[in-house]
């Protein structure tokens, strides 16, 4: 039938045109997954990174490396060589638990005695 040639025509356009938007549409999210994909791990890597420098600022681990906090009697962190000489008593909380430690000189004494 003469009349069926345009609507054959016109189908065979439609599904080149929709096989072209497909292959376009298949191509885009291609590139949106791999863009995905490549936040997705530097997002991770930025978040293992934060992770680690978070650990390192653990109070047991700060403590682990040696650091002690200076307390006065009534538990008050002291942040100074005045206030702990003013305290005279001191609790020091270390890795392993707490001890009390009496002071008596300042250290520049101590300084100059290993300075010897």
């Amino acid at each position: 039938d003469p009349g069926d040639a345009p609507s054959a025509a016109v189908t065979r356009v439609a599904t080149a045109q929709v096989a072209a938007a497909a292959q376009h549409c298949d191509a885009l999210f291609a590139s949106i997954t791999a863009a995905v994909r490549t936040r997705w791990t530097a997002a991770e890597s930025a978040l293992a990174r934060t992770e680690a420098r978070l650990a390192e600022t653990d109070l047991a681990a700060v403590l682990g490396r040696g650091f002690a906090l200076v307390l006065d009697a009534d538990g008050h962190l002291i942040r100074s060589q005045a206030a702990a000489l003013n305290a005279g008593r001191v609790t020091l909380l270390l890795a392993d638990g707490l001890v009390t430690a009496v002071l008596e000189t300042s250290p520049a004494t101590i300084l100059r005695k290993h300075e010897r």
